[in-house]
């Protein structure tokens, strides 16, 4: 029974994916929502209802108690971001951990295996690996290094070239298409996010209000405003104008006060890939471009520094010196009412569900009405993505696993996550459950970030606490550093492809 809930919950949620991630919830897909009928839906009910999702595993598959390993990064002080996706060890009661645990068993019932998983310390875990290949130990089958030092890595030649493994299926549902296609570089790809994980749906960016000051505010329905395609940084900006206050009567604005957005420096990259920005994208050949310098971006870029320097209704934490960073205080602040719009990663709404402030949850504005999709930046600083050493003894074997791993996951763990994890037990409403899919259809993953090329990523993100919107100025300072950094990455990738 466990297991069909689960199930109709997924298909809920798929439902919900094909109305609004089509056009990024514009306003042609919202006004076809009333015209649906009662028999409609059940009739796709039914239908929807037929489908589990199952990999094509060949019916001989038996690995004779194989332990597949993985190995996840941790850091110290973020117990609260330890990995809960790959393990359970036994059934307590909690969605995501139970639905974690009926995977497992039901794959390792099924092709006769043993699934294990390893902690290392994100400042290790690298090093560790690729000692490990080097010596040509076949240690673990799968890694996750956290994406902000897996760079370092990826072009050492210690990871397999996944289009390599003849038994995974990239273009099938469990696997992200939008990793699949944005990660790669020069055909190769050596990571990659599925529906086994969950951490890297908690590292996407999203945005969350208070209901409470909404509404005394007077503003329109927020979740209308998405779905309608309205939902623009300018319009934000509109909204939280008069939701400051001083609170504590001192004549100045900090910490103790009310403002109309708490956020923090990632805003900068944040809104600039909601606004369909991207600081790398490929060429024909697959190679990385810096595609930054446009008349385009450069407005986006002043348009949001202007927005995020306004300090006197807009809190930026970063501003505040590292005590405040570190005691993450703007989450705190939202927590006690004192800020109207949140900036998040999805993993704040777990951790504020003992809040007192009903809140709900939206997606990265958009630059304006016309752009047909809302984007969502996946942060490299809280996530690792899945790598596979290329030291393992059977590539066929491990991508049978893997591909039954994540099918089983589509099944179980994403249902478990999306809809009961999120919507059910942490958000308030059913609103933000269908803001949560809007949110994880369209992630982007840029390589800019990710690799830092030339540094301009982080440089770009430090200018909201600068001040500074003379962009054109920081870009042709950086520029030949930009190329420069991904002409050699892309010297490696062609060197691993011989």
């Amino acid at each position: 029974m466990k297991k069909q809930k689960l199930m109709s919950i997924l298909l809920a949620a798929l439902m919900l994916s094909a109305l609004f991630a089509a056009c990024g919830g514009g306003k042609d897909d919202a006004a076809e929502i009333p015209q649906e009928t009662a028999a409609d839906e059940t009739t796709a009910e039914t239908a929807e209802e037929d489908i589990v999702y199952k990999a094509d595993i060949p019916e001989d598959a038996d690995f004779d108690g194989y332990n597949f390993r993985f190995l996840h990064w941790f850091n110290t002080g973020w117990e609260e971001r330890i990995n809960k996706d790959l393990v359970a060890e036994e059934m307590n009661g909690d969605f995501l951990n139970d639905a974690v645990y009926e995977r497992n068993r039901n794959v390792e019932e099924l092709l006769n295996i043993k699934i294990t998983s390893q902690l290392e310390e994100l400042g290790a875990i690298g090093g560790k690996v690729q000692k490990a290949v080097s010596a040509g130990d076949d240690a673990w089958d799968a890694v996750y290094i956290r994406l902000y030092e897996t760079p370092t890595y990826l072009s050492g030649g210690i990871f397999m070239n996944y289009h390599d493994i003849p038994t995974l299926d990239l273009s099938a549902p469990w696997w992200d298409q939008s990793a699949v296609e944005q990660l790669s570089i020069d055909h190769q790809l050596y990571l990659i996010a599925s529906d086994i994980n969950v951490i890297d749906k908690n590292a996407t960016a999203g945005m969350a209000f208070n209901k409470s000051y909404a509404e005394s505010y007077g503003l329109p329905d927020l979740y209308s405003l998405v779905k309608d395609g309205k939902w623009t940084l300018d319009k934000t900006e509109e909204l939280y104008q008069n939701a400051a206050r001083d609170l504590d009567g001192d004549g100045e604005m900090g910490i103790h006060d009310q403002y109309g957005f708490l956020s923090k420096a990632d805003a900068m990259t944040f809104f600039f890939h909601g606004a369909g920005g991207r600081f790398i994208t490929k060429d024909e050949n697959d190679l990385p471009v810096f595609s930054f310098p446009t008349e385009k971006n450069f407005s986006v870029t002043i348009d949001i520094i202007e927005m995020t320097t306004d300090y006197d209704i807009y809190f930026n934490q970063h501003v505040y010196g590292t005590s405040v960073v570190s005691d993450q205080a703007y989450t705190r602040m939202f927590e006690n009412g004192q800020g109207l719009f949140f900036l998040l990663r999805l993993d704040d709404i777990e951790f504020m569900r003992a809040s007192e402030t009903d809140f709900g949850v939206l997606p990265i504005p958009k630059y304006t009405e016309e752009q047909e999709i809302y984007y969502s930046t996946v942060s490299q600083h809280t996530c690792g993505l899945m790598s596979i050493p290329l030291t393992i003894s059977d590539p066929s074997r491990d991508g049978i696993i893997l591909e039954a791993l994540a099918a089983e996951s589509k099944n179980l763990v994403q249902p478990a996550y999306y809809e009961v994890n999120l919507q059910g037990k942490y958000t308030r409403d059913n609103e933000s459950g269908e803001m949560l899919e809007i949110i994880l259809a369209n992630r982007v993953y840029d390589l800019g970030c990710i690799y830092s090329f030339g540094d301009f990523a982080n440089q770009y993100q430090g200018m909201t606490l600068k001040k500074n919107p003379d962009i054109a100025s920081l870009t042709a300072k950086y520029e030949s550093k930009v190329t420069a950094a991904i002409d050699k990455v892309v010297a490696q990738y062609q060197e691993l492809s011989g």
